[in-house]
């Protein structure tokens, strides 16, 4: 997790709804899977490591059972199958000298299903290009933005200026008909434009001007922003799961105020968005929905996440009622002073509340000396997220079946903090 990613992104709000007295709800026993509770790695997750380790944590966060099982390796687990425990993968990576360290928790998940590590949709393939050819947006003034986008979601923001003139020379694919061309002027008004069938080494030239607007806009007003950074993606479905399409609008405007460009043509979109704040502001806010349209971005206004304990075996913060999961990041030395060669640990803690301690085996402390001192470890940083779903089915989705055409919102937000 970088300072200018966006926190991923998972994430959750439980739905309800209202019921009267002749309509009882009803909850089903949730089916337990057979045998001892087991964790599996597909083959080649995590990739290029080889030193790999399992470790079930009771709910105070103390070691039940481990196990090291390397890539595509499993752990299985005698413990009662209806109970919920924390669950780390701890990697290792040595190459050229390095040792680099990395855990991820996941705190109070249930262990009725089995977990796998590693699932993912089925991929999409990019075919190779067969030629080029240029776009051109003239514009009247400086300070505009432009790109051109293939339904691959590959894009090209610009090859050169040539005075108010954008050049951006674009990848031909076999059987792509038509690349979207878009633009912003520096007033932050936004237009679109398709070119069909482009010829190889032809230059097609559009004045700013008569590039078509937008079917539909979305404005984010964020006073408190020092800029906004987003990117609308329209999405398409193959082989049962959605994947990303045209780059139908993105920017980065220096504007607390901008508008989101969508087209009717495409059903359903992938809207990101981060607000950047002024120095001395504590949080950033990111906004995140797969689905529609929205018919409101609303980013969430945080000023400060509270930290009342701040070691990893003994952690406690204030989660706001919204919250339906957060991820916490701890590490060792300093992430932004690393030795050369790089030495350290990075630990990630996924959960739903608000207070955890988490421990390591004694062998696994012992035989790897970064980890020997847990105190050593300094909180890096924390994001909030409110979604549309929960963290059960977060965990579900991630670890037990990827899910298929799930549309979802999350808002997030995230502080970093200072090390001692």
């Amino acid at each position: 997790m970088r300072k200018e990613l966006l926190v991923a992104l998972l994430f959750l709000s439980l739905v309800s709804c209202d019921t009267d007295d002749s309509d009882p709800i009803i909850e089903e026993p949730e089916v337990i899977s057979e045998g001892v509770f087991t964790v599996d790695l597909l083959e080649g997750y995590p990739y290029g490591i080889d030193e790999v380790w399992l470790i079930l944590h009771d709910l105070d966060g103390k070691p039940i059972d481990y196990a090291e099982v390397g890539t595509g390796g499993k752990a299985e687990f005698d413990v009662d199958r209806s109970g919920r425990y924390h669950l780390s993968l701890y990697y290792r990576n040595t190459l050229q000298g390095m040792d680099i360290n990395t855990i991820q928790t996941y705190t109070n998940i249930k262990a009725t299903r089995n977990i796998t590590f590693g699932l993912s949709r089925t991929g999409r393939n990019i075919p190779e290009p067969t030629g080029n050819f240029e776009a051109i947006i003239k514009f009247n003034d400086y300070g505009n933005f432009g790109y051109t986008s293939s339904s691959f979601n590959t894009t090209n923001s610009g090859s050169y200026w040539l005075d108010y003139d954008l050049h951006m020379t674009t990848p031909i694919y076999p059987n792509e008909k038509k690349y979207l061309v878009a633009g912003v002027n520096n007033e932050g008004r936004i237009g679109y434009t398709y070119i069909s069938n482009p010829e190889n080494d032809k230059t097609y030239s559009f004045d700013f001007e008569s590039l078509k607007s937008y079917d539909r806009l979305v404005k984010i007003e964020n006073p408190a922003a020092t800029s906004i950074t987003y990117s609308v993606n329209a999405m398409t479905e193959l082989n049962g799961f959605y994947h990303y399409g045209y780059a139908v609008s993105r920017n980065t405007s220096n504007r607390s105020s901008v508008e989101l460009g969508y087209l009717n043509e495409y059903k359903t979109y992938s809207t990101l968005v981060s607000a950047s704040t002024p120095p001395g502001a504590k949080t950033q806010s990111f906004y995140y929905q797969l689905g529609e349209i929205p018919e409101k971005i609303t980013l969430l206004t945080i000023p400060e996440i509270n930290v009342l304990k701040n070691q990893i075996t003994d952690f406690n913060f204030t989660l706001f009622p919204e919250a339906t999961e957060y991820v916490v990041t701890f590490d060792y030395p300093n992430i932004w002073e690393y030795p050369d060669p790089i030495k350290n640990v990075r630990w990630f803690v996924y959960g739903n509340s608000p207070t955890f301690s988490l421990e390591l085996p004694e062998e696994i402390k012992n035989t790897y000396p970064l980890l020997s001192n847990l105190d050593k470890m300094q909180l890096e940083s924390i994001a909030i997220n409110k979604n549309s779903y929960s963290y059960d089915e977060f965990i579900f989705d991630q670890f037990v079946e990827y899910p298929k055409l799930k549309t979802y919102t999350s808002q997030s937000v995230v502080q970093y903090y200072p090390k001692n």
